[in-house]
């Protein structure tokens, strides 16, 4: 039986920051160290989207709302840009005189999408019709390249690594013991960012 972290109250920050980091949701699963077999579920999934909420509640985190949007965003296009492409290896194959009417449904679903493939064709204007459908996919793949680099980028952006802020965090708040990543959860981390931004407000006051 697969047991999951089900909450920030109990989730390591470690498989938090793995997670973010990485976009694996494999590391919300209780022991899961990165070498054992990807499992991809619906209960996962869900797992995923509470542990989100929980998390932007918690902390009033727009920069990560943002890279989750990017996410969404890479998901719904590679899921538009997979549809696509399994119409049209069907649609390449042909019809019979008999299978007219699936291929009216074939065209009708792939013209949803944006396109303009005719009802009315020859087999070569099909064929014609397909390799331009085909050609306009490169768009989408470069949207999602695009996408992935800017979430590349915005890591990058991030000044500071996990192992460093918990270091800061520590000589910010005068603690005795180094926060231990694999022992602090995320909701206790959250708690103790919040202490060092009201001690520096704090501090900042004072010394105005």
């Amino acid at each position: 039986m697969i047991e999951y972290y089900d909450s920030i109250e109990i989730l390591p920050l470690y498989n938090w920051d793995r997670y973010t980091t990485t976009r694996d949701n494999n590391w919300l699963i209780i022991d899961f160290n990165g070498r054992q077999p990807k499992i991809d579920n619906e209960e996962l999934t869900a797992l995923e989207s509470k542990l989100q909420e929980e998390y932007f509640k918690a902390v009033d985190d727009r920069t990560f709302v943002k890279k989750l949007q990017k996410w969404a965003k890479i998901d719904n296009l590679r899921t538009r840009y997979n549809v696509i492409a399994m119409l049209c290896q069907r649609l390449w194959l042909g019809f019979g005189d008999m299978q007219m009417e699936l291929r009216q449904q074939y065209i009708e679903i792939i013209n949803k999408f944006g396109f303009n493939m005719p009802l009315i064709n020859t087999v070569e204007g099909d064929a014609e019709e397909i390799a331009l459908i085909t050609q306009s996919m490169q768009n989408i793949k470069t949207q999602i390249e695009m996408l992935e680099s800017e979430l590349k980028t915005d890591e990058k952006k991030q000044t500071y690594s996990l192992n460093k802020q918990m270091v800061l965090v520590s000589l910010g708040l005068g603690l005795a013991y180094k926060i231990d990543a694999k022992q602090t959860t995320v909701s206790e981390w959250i708690e103790l960012c919040k202490l060092l931004e009201e001690k520096n407000a704090q501090q900042a006051k004072n010394n105005k």
